[in-house]
C-alpha cells in the first residue's frame, strides 16, 4: 500500500471542513493512532470518528503532529518552522516549565 504525502498549511487549518478533518482523523487511526497519542478519551475518539462531535482545532493540531511524525504529512507554516512534533505549548497557553508547589510560610 503506497501512502501519498499530504501537504497542509497550519496557518489555514481553521478553513478545513469537518469532512476534511474527519478524513485526516480516520487516516491517522488507520495508521495506528490511539487516543492516548493525542491525549483524549477512547469514547471521545469514537464520537469524533462517527461525526457525533466536531474535530476541534486543538485536536486537529495533535492529529497533524502525529501524521507528521509518521512521515506522511508535510507542514507549511509561518509560525512553526522547527522539526519534530508541533509543541503543545505553542497555542494552549501552557507553561514550558512545570510549576513548583507553593512554599508554606511558618
Amino acid at each position: 500500500m503506497t501512502q501519498t504525502l499530504i501537504k497542509i498549511d497550519l496557518d489555514r487549518i481553521d478553513e478545513l471542513s469537518q469532512e476534511e478533518r474527519r478524513e485526516l482523523l480516520l487516516r491517522a487511526v488507520n495508521l495506528g493512532l490511539k487516543p492516548s497519542n493525542i491525549g483524549i478519551d477512547r469514547t471521545y475518539l469514537y464520537k469524533l470518528k462517527k461525526g457525533i462531535k466536531p474535530v476541534s482545532d486543538k485536536v486537529l493540531r495533535k492529529i497533524i503532529g502525529y501524521l507528521k511524525n509518521k512521515g506522511i504529512l508535510e507542514v507549511k507554516s509561518q509560525e512553526w518552522k522547527g522539526g519534530g512534533p508541533i509543541p503543545a505549548w505553542g497555542r494552549c497557553g501552557a507553561s514550558r516549565t512545570p510549576r513548583r508547589p507553593p512554599t508554606r510560610l511558618a
